[in-house]
């Protein structure tokens, strides 16, 4: 579902840094970016509405709200190091499975990774014309998952990790955090590639989730043309991510595009 010519640059750039022993460190610092980006007070308030409308409620003073976004960046940093423990000398697509994403769900949430279960309830995501599987089908959701990833990732991987963070984003499977989940996974499925994390700023967040809702019905019945700007927004990170890399290296990104 990712537009040719996106794809292409994205493979092009990956090979020029292939070879490349000082990658790995710019990677990192990526990584290392993403996920204060993705914890921070803004970026935790947009994927948090509860949150959000609880402080709003509540007149938290602003140092409580920044204890609240530090507690959650630990809790994120935390998770990524949980999955980057597994998957140690065998591709991580491999080794997935339901016990490690719901362990990297319970450890989001501010748990360990023992506390973690599936959604045991019906809930919206407030999307017109969609309503996430009912609690009962969760379990053989993710399995479909899971699966495809287990088999199919390298043929792929872009557009399989796409795939994870839009299914896991639209299945539901947690009672909360089910986006961070699903692009904490994404990002360690890009890592395994060799490809950097996807970084959406907090002023994104309207339009990610508009992108978001526009694919819900799509991805449910299986039409992509609903599904492309998704993908393709996400892809585009992935490209401006190798870029940043790129860059850390001295390399003149603009050759690409001329």
């Amino acid at each position: 579902m990712i537009k040719r010519d996106l794809r292409e640059e994205i493979a092009e750039k990956l090979e020029r840094i292939s070879d490349n022993s000082h990658v790995y460190d710019g990677r990192m610092r990526l990584v290392r970016d993403t996920l204060r980006s993705m914890g921070d007070v803004y970026s935790f308030w947009v994927e948090n509405p509860e949150l959000r409308r609880s402080l709003y409620m509540e007149n938290k003073q602003p140092d409580t709200v920044m204890k609240i976004a530090r507690k959650g960046t630990r809790a994120i940093k935390d998770a990524w190091y949980f999955l980057m423990d597994h998957g140690r000398g065998r591709d991580f697509s491999e080794v997935l499975n339901e016990d490690i994403l719901i362990g990297a769900n319970a450890i989001v949430n501010g748990g360990s990774a023992s506390d973690g279960r599936f959604r045991r309830k019906d809930v919206t995501l407030n999307i017109p014309g969609y309503t996430p599987p009912s609690f009962g089908k969760v379990p053989q959701k993710v399995r479909e998952v899971i699966s495809r990833i287990n088999e199919t990732f390298n043929e792929d991987p872009v557009e399989n990790a796409i795939y994870v963070h839009l299914a896991l984003s639209l299945i539901q499977p947690f009672n909360h955090a089910n986006k961070r989940t699903a692009r904490l996974v994404q990002d360690r499925l890009l890592l395994d590639a060799g490809l950097p994390p996807v970084m959406i700023p907090a002023g994104e967040g309207k339009f990610y989730m508009g992108l978001l809702s526009k694919a819900a019905p799509g991805f449910r019945d299986g039409e992509t043309e609903s599904q492309e700007p998704f993908y393709n927004y996400i892809a585009s990170k992935v490209n401006n991510g190798l870029d940043y890399v790129l860059n850390d290296l001295g390399e003149d990104v603009g050759r690409i595009a001329s």
